[in-house]
């Protein structure tokens, strides 16, 4: 819904901030995974991203394999 979307803007662009603000905890957060981060993508925005996508997947709604 509109609502929603606005909802998860407002969370990228909160994350966005704070990983601008501490760049430390973007490089410690992308140090996680089996592949190396892409140098070419700005590290706070690449880290802002991934934690929507780990809080998109975290929901009810999203059905995961176990």
């Amino acid at each position: 819904s509109p609502a929603e979307v606005a909802v998860w803007k407002r969370s990228l662009e909160r994350a966005r901030s704070a990983f601008q603000k501490d760049p430390a905890a973007a490089t410690s957060l992308l140090a996680t995974g089996a592949q190396p981060p892409d140098p070419n993508l700005d590290p706070a925005e690449h880290a802002a991203w991934t934690a929507l996508c780990l809080n998109l997947l975290n929901l009810d709604e999203a059905l995961t394999k176990e």
